[in-house]
């Protein structure tokens, strides 16, 4: 821990502490100067090496005047030692003209200066300036560094935040990022995912409850996220300056980004009793993070244009797709509407009809499941909506080009089509 200084009412004392065998050296050294005056004061006196190095230790000084040839452990031994617990302490040597040798072995102890015996007044009066100098200028560097590191604790998330809104916008350069996630300690996976949640309304209609003031909505759906998504891996959550919630999380075998971001979209209406959406993909490089967010932007921005039966409809159809008998009249009995209107709107928005769009839905889902080789073929059927292997198998080749047993196999990687 560096020296710091003492306090005399409110101006800061620098803390002295004289090292000399012999009584009338030290007595000459405190009658030499009005220490009071140069803002100092003499916080102890020693005759020995040994008891130097305790009262540094309890009075922590500032500034040491050291005689070299002191008993029991001589000037230069204890030097070093102080060194050690006062890092920031200033040091000056007091030598006769027979031990003037030692002054190479001060030199690579940092020892900030020394004075030849006997001490005249006007050559301590000068190193004393000087001292007091460096030693002003370490108590500001501390009192910046100290500011610093609080600011940087108190506004940690704040100035992480930022820096990861600059990274997905691409605003940073490869080795501006790679300095970054080494500062703030961040570890990014080989497979990760991203995930965009958007408020789309404050309230669930017919719950009877306040709306929600926004910030304070938007603090709730980060929490309510948060709590999902940290039992499953490391995660990285902060909101953009368009006040979505985004999230980069490390993907493993166990985590489905599909699954999660409907798990996210029901939590919401559970526990808030407020409508978001949220989409998601996953990437294998890090280096693709701006490009990800850029998409996702770009596809919330086309789905911002839906109309609102349409955005509930492809909600219920994204955690509804695994029903084997799930059908148009299901959806359109689910918002008390004909089904030719539901299917004409989804045709005008989506550019896809219902059955279209379901079977993307569960080839989609289908592939992710299929990247489990543990996973048989049939029970990917079953997962996904299907009772016939064989009909599974027709609707995946109609939708990818090839069969889930070529696709499999590794025809994956001629595959072109993204669904």
């Amino acid at each position: 821990m560096a020296s710091t200084f003492g306090k005399v009412g409110d101006s800061e004392v620098i803390n002295l502490l004289i090292v000399d065998d012999e009584p009338k050296i030290r007595r000459k050294i405190r009658q030499l100067l009005d220490w009071e005056s140069f803002g100092m004061e003499i916080v102890g006196e020693a005759e020995d090496g040994e008891l130097a190095l305790e009262l540094a230790e309890s009075l922590r000084p500032d500034l040491l005047l050291v005689d070299i040839c002191i008993p029991i452990m001589n000037g230069l031994e204890l030097v070093e030692k102080v060194n050690r617990i006062l890092p920031h302490s200033v040091v000056v040597l007091i030598t006769g003209h027979d031990e003037f040798t030692f002054a190479h072995q001060a030199v690579k102890l940092n020892v900030f200066d020394y004075l030849l015996k006997p001490v005249r007044q006007d050559e301590l009066q000068g190193v004393i300036l000087r001292a007091k100098k460096q030693l002003e200028q370490f108590s500001f560097q501390n009192k910046y560094m100290n500011w610093a590191n609080t600011h940087l604790t108190k506004n940690f998330t704040s100035i992480r935040d930022r820096f990861l809104n600059e990274w997905v916008n691409g605003q940073l350069s490869d080795i501006e990022v790679e300095e970054q996630l080494d500062f703030f300690k961040i570890k990014v996976p080989s497979q990760f995912g991203m995930m965009l949640i958007k408020v789309t309304d404050r309230l669930m209609i017919g719950q009877g409850f306040k709306e929600w003031d926004r910030q304070l909505l938007l603090f709730a759906v980060q929490n309510v996220t948060e709590e999902i998504v940290s039992g499953r891996g490391q995660s990285l959550i902060f909101r953009d300056a368009k006040d979505h919630v985004v999230v980069l999380l490390h993907l493993n075998d166990q985590t489905n980004l599909e699954t999660l971001a409907e798990l996210v979209t029901v939590s919401m209406e559970k526990y808030l009793k407020c409508n978001v959406h949220s989409i998601a993909q996953q990437r294998d490089q890090w280096c693709g993070i701006p490009d990800l967010y850029r998409q996702l932007l770009q596809e919330m921005m086309v789905e911002e244009h839906w109309s609102p039966i349409v955005l509930l409809s492809k909600k219920y159809i994204d955690t509804h797709y695994q029903l084997e008998t799930f059908s148009l009249q299901d959806l359109a009995k689910q918002f008390q509407i004909s089904p030719a209107y539901i299917s004409r709107l989804l045709r005008q928005e989506l550019g896809a009809t219902f059955i279209d769009y379901l079977t993307k839905t569960r080839i989609k889902r289908a592939i992710q499941l299929m990247n489990d080789p543990s996973c048989k073929m049939y029970e990917v059927a079953e997962k996904v909506g299907y009772s016939s292997q064989h009909y599974f198998s027709t609707a995946f080749k109609k939708i990818v080009g090839i069969s889930p047993t070529e696709y499999r196999k590794g025809g994956s990687n001629n595959v072109d089509v993204l669904i």
